[in-house]
């Protein structure tokens, strides 16, 4: 619907933007595989982080078609390695399948109530909202990482 109503492109023109997302996201996702050997997953999941902020906040000037479908797939292969990583680092961190699998739980339940909260937000404020608050989101998960990165760099300083 964004590339449809903001961006006034066909729906068989939206649904390939839409498909350029998850192309993406395929796509970061495989530089978990070949990242982690010459970079900690740290970088990785701060790099990840940062820009989804960054498409989302220049998505949210509602940019030509062509940008944001540049943006678009931008932000799916920033966002790849995201959820990867997070569930990496966390097992890493505690070396304990019941955290790790808290930590999936989680994400499970944020993957069942993002989409429903943000449906929400898009029929109470509109699609211009969407990726403001997204962005705001982003803000959110990069605190949350900062966080888990600063007791991760206190733990090691405690183990050595």
């Amino acid at each position: 619907p964004y590339f449809e109503k903001h961006q006034a492109l066909t729906k068989a023109a939206a649904a390939l933007r839409t498909s350029f997302y998850w192309g993406g996201i395929a796509a970061g996702r495989m530089l978990v595989i070949f990242l982690p050997r010459r970079w900690s997953l740290w970088p990785l999941l701060l790099a990840g982080a940062i820009g989804m902020l960054a498409t989302s906040v220049a998505i949210s000037f509602r940019p030509s078609p062509a940008v944001a479908s540049v943006l678009v797939v931008l932000s799916g292969f920033m966002a790849g390695p995201v959820w990867p990583v997070i569930v990496s680092c966390s097992q890493h961190m505690r070396q304990s399948p019941k955290f790790t699998s808290c930590v999936i739980a989680g994400g499970g339940l944020g993957g069942a109530l993002g989409p429903w909260l943000f449906s929400y937000e898009i029929r109470t404020l509109g699609w211009r909202w969407f990726f403001p608050i997204l962005a705001v989101a982003c803000v959110g998960q990069l605190i949350m990482i900062a966080l888990a990165f600063g007791r991760a760099k206190r733990e090691a300083k405690v183990a050595e």
